[in-house]
């Protein structure tokens, strides 16, 4: 994957595309990861080692965004902590992975203690692959991170507060469904790590291959819109309109992306007027402008009851 990727932006090297730092500066740095993951005896080995292996992916991300925070710095780059933690989300690889486990008991619940160790290589030629990227690109890619990391972190609450209440059941109806539960979270997490490996494919710039692991995603997880509007970039990069606004109205409809909402209909705004679609480019761009109005509208409300509040204390003194 590494390879391919310095492979890659030799390339745009060459061709001139990319500006920011020159070849010389690529450097391959490694870190650390160790993650540990309680399963329950229902659940499978694969799964439980692919959690243990994003746990312990999650711990040496923390160390790799330090690594490339120095990096940056040293390099003259003002690049904030989020940024560095997309980057590093979408250049990463995960090498010498191995598993311990052992018998696990608490109460009512019997199952499997697995530990991952791993390394995560990473190239800072990410940084500029970063740099050449949009606004809008990187505003995006910034979002789909924060949602993901968001989605996992919930997703792991709820397995914990599911595990708990098996430690303290032992009704088989009880169990029966909170073990439903569970496998749906599963679901929903093999969903998850199908979209981290879609999103590196999207970030390389590869649509064929993203579009097809993004419909792996979504058989998954069918209600997740951010998939949607992944694919629909990806669609629209090839120029297949058709299935781009099908995808983007889809994400619409889920709602899953309130961070920029006015993002999605202003692509299908552009996508119609490509079409020459003038009036459907006119409503999408209308509804894109009524949310941006309502969110400044929003923000100035919330400002202004702050100033309110510092000038009324000053009064009271």
């Amino acid at each position: 994957m590494l390879k391919t990727f310095r492979k890659m932006c030799a390339a745009s090297i060459i061709a001139g595309s990319l500006i920011f730092m020159p070849i010389t500066h690529v450097e391959v740095k490694t870190c650390e990861g160790v993650g540990e993951y309680i399963a329950t005896d229902f659940e499978s080995r694969d799964i439980a080692q692919m959690r243990a292996k994003e746990r312990a992916e999650i711990e040496a991300k923390k160390a790799a965004v330090i690594q490339l925070q120095n990096y940056a710095k040293d390099n003259n780059l003002n690049l904030n902590e989020t940024e560095l933690s997309a980057i590093i989300d979408n250049i990463y690889e995960a090498t010498d992975v191995k598993y311990e486990r052992k018998a696990y008991q608490s109460g009512n619940l019997t199952g499997i203690i697995y530990k991952a160790t791993l390394k995560l290589n990473f190239d800072t030629y990410g940084i500029a692959i970063w740099l050449n990227k949009s606004y809008e690109q990187r505003d995006r890619l910034m979002r789909y991170d924060k949602t993901l990391q968001t989605t996992l972190v919930d997703n792991y609450k709820q397995i914990e507060d599911l595990r708990k209440q098996l430690e303290n059941t032992s009704n088989a109806h009880s169990r029966d469904k909170i073990k439903e539960k569970i496998n749906k979270l599963n679901d929903e997490f093999l969903a998850n790590q199908k979209y981290e490996e879609a999103a590196q494919l999207f970030y390389s710039g590869n649509n064929r291959q993203t579009i097809a692991m993004y419909d792996e995603v979504l058989k998954l997880n069918p209600k997740l819109a951010v998939a949607y509007e992944q694919r629909a970039l990806a669609y629209e990069s090839l120029e297949e309109y058709q299935k781009a606004i099908a995808d983007y109205k889809k994400a619409v409809k889920l709602g899953g992306f309130s961070e920029n909402p006015a993002g999605v209909y202003d692509n299908l705004g552009n996508i119609y007027l490509k079409q020459k679609d003038y009036k459907n480019a006119k409503i999408m761009t209308n509804q894109s402008k009524l949310i941006l109005i309502t969110v400044l509208h929003t923000a100035t409300a919330v400002l202004y009851t702050y100033i309110q509040v510092i000038i009324n204390k000053h009064l009271q003194i």
